[in-house]
Parts: C-alpha cells; sequence; structure tokens
C-alpha cells in the first residue's frame, strides 16, 4: 500500500519499485533473503551482521521535532570494511525506516560524521549504496547534515565537501557545517529541529550508545516472542521441545549481553588509558617548561653575580 502511496497511485510504478525491492534483497542477502529481517542471527542477517549492527556505526536516532526519522552515521565506527555486509545493513536500516509512518509522508534526516574513514561513501560502491534507497523503498530523504569529526585533526577532504554534496542531487536539502567543536555542532543541528538531547554522545548529545545494545535486545525477545522477563514467563504450557528452544534463545541474549557488557569494559579503560597519556603529556611538556625556566633563571642569577663581583 505504501509503494502505491509514494507513486501517487500509479499501480505499474509501484509495481516496478517493490519488483527492485525484492531483487536488491535478493542481490543483498543471497541465499538468506527469503529468509526474515531479523537481528535474531537466524535470519537474513547473519550473527556478524548483528554484531556489525551493535557497532553503532548506522544509528537510528529518537526522530527530530517534526517526527521524522533521523539516521546518524558514523563511519569511523565501523570496523570492519566488508562492502558486500555494508550493502545488507543499508538495506536493513532502510527496513527498519518504514516503522516509522513519518518516514512515508516526509522523508527521512541523515546526519554523516565526516573524516577518512568516509572516503568509502563517495566511492562508486558507496554511491550505489545510498541508490538502493532510493529505487528500492517508498521514501526519499528529506535532509542531509554532513558535520566533522571533531575528535580529529582537519583533513584535506573537508575543502571538498561543497562538491561532495553535489554528489546528494536527489537531496533538496543538503547543509555543510563547518564547526569547530562539538558544541557548534549541537547549535547548528538545533537550528534543524534535531535537539542535543536525540543526538549522540560522541558529538555533545544526551543520547547514549548503550541505548543501541537495550534496542536489539527488545527487538529480538519480539521476533522470538520472548517475555520481557525471563523469570515472569510461564513455561507450563510448552513442550519440552519448546522449554529448551527457549532455554537455548535466552542462553543467546545472555552471551549478547556479556559481550557487550565486556566492550563497555574495554571502552572504558581505554579511554582513561588515553586520559592518563593525555594528562601524562601534559606534564611532561609543564615539566620541560619549568626545566627551561629554571635554565634561564639560573643564567639570569649567574650574570647577576658576575655584575656584583
Amino acid at each position: 500500500l505504501w509503494f502505491i502511496k509514494f507513486e501517487k497511485g500509479n499501480t505499474w510504478s509501484a509495481a516496478k519499485r517493490l519488483a527492485t525491492y525484492w531483487r536488491e534483497r535478493c542481490n543483498a542477502f543471497k541465499e538468506r533473503a527469503m529468509k526474515p529481517l531479523n537481528q535474531t542471527g537466524e535470519g537474513a542477517l547473519t550473527k556478524r551482521d548483528v554484531a556489525a549492527i551493535g557497532s553503532g556505526y548506522h544509528a537510528i536516532l529518537p526522530p527530530d521535532k517534526n517526527g521524522r526519522t533521523v539516521v546518524f552515521l558514523d563511519p569511523s565506527r565501523h570496523v570492519r570494511k566488508d562492502l558486500r555486509a555494508l550493502k545488507r545493513h543499508m538495506f536493513y536500516w532502510a527496513f527498519l525506516m518504514m516503522g516509522n509512518p513519518r518516514t512515508f509522508e516526509s522523508g527521512f534526516v541523515l546526519i554523516l560524521r565526516i573524516d577518512q574513514s568516509s572516503f568509502d561513501l563517495f566511492s562508486k560502491s558507496g554511491r550505489e549504496r545510498q541508490a538502493l534507497v532510493l529505487r528500492a523503498f517508498p521514501y526519499k530523504p528529506y535532509a542531509l547534515h554532513l558535520i566533522p569529526n571533531t575528535d580529529r585533526p582537519r583533513s584535506m577532504l573537508s575543502k571538498g565537501i561543497p562538491h561532495l554534496l553535489n554528489l546528494f542531487l536527489s537531496v533538496s536539502g543538503r547543509f555543510w557545517h563547518s564547526c569547530d567543536n562539538n558544541s557548534q555542532i549541537i547549535e547548528a543541528l538545533a537550528e534543524h529541529g534535531i535537539t542535543k538531547e536525540s543526538l549522540p554522545t560522541s558529538i555533545g548529545g544526551d543520547w547514549s550508545y548503550d541505548n543501541i545494545a537495550t534496542w536489539q535486545e527488545q527487538r529480538i525477545r519480539i521476533e522470538w516472542n520472548l517475555p520481557s522477563h525471563q523469570e515472569e514467563s510461564s513455561t507450563g504450557e510448552l513442550t519440552s521441545e519448546e522449554r529448551q528452544e527457549r532455554k537455548r534463545r535466552y542462553n543467546i541474549l545472555h552471551a549478547r549481553r556479556k559481550r557487550h557488557k565486556d566492550r563497555l569494559s574495554v571502552q572504558a579503560m581505554n579511554q582513561q588509558i588515553t586520559g592518563l597519556n593525555s594528562e601524562q603529556d601534559e606534564l611532561t611538556s609543564e615539566k620541560k617548561t619549568l626545566r627551561r625556566a629554571q635554565c634561564r633563571a639560573n643564567s639570569l642569577l649567574c650574570q647577576g653575580t658576575k655584575k656584583v663581583a
């Protein structure tokens, strides 16, 4: 129905778009294409796909003030550069956006964090993945916001931003926010109805990437028809095989939760190490400054002693 509405009642165009959807889905997922699009690891997405989605390089943020879906893309968070896997992930995120009715009516907003790791997005394969959404899904982008990665030094890529925007001619609202810090980014996006509360902490917002793990578990529970809390579930009406299967699924959820906690611990330790290294560098620099000041003081003292003599 949404395909017909998007094509304004043109059933032939809607049928062509729907056929494109299934062709691209088969192309992306191959022999798993007919399986459900879920995060159980037993559907169209593999377990490695599910783990990659949990990395947060794609993230669906809380909607903007007009209810549009907001997608945040941070290529620096993606470690595994597998072009075929990236296409599957792009297709899955595009599929998820159909869960918001406002996406069909008003489009979606894409925020893209730019740095050296973003080059792939503007390559031929990157543009093909973007075109996939425009060809196969019954909605279109409303706005594109390019923001710098202020945690890293500016690169030559920044100078070519106006030219990169021309690659997104299908997007009417294209914005390059040349900001020097995260506070400026927050202010710039706020002018477009995207609040600080709905932006990731990595750019100075309040939305935590921990929400992704919680969201993934909630989706899997729904997809597997598992109760919200294991202790509240009743297994009295289940057969022996069904109880065993439910136990297996709970074990999978527990293992994923444990891996997520371990990952957070490693990230916290890395941040602590980075902070300590930074503090050490500052102390070393201050020590060198004090030594130079001491040398100058000793030199002046010697000169004063000679003059007195």
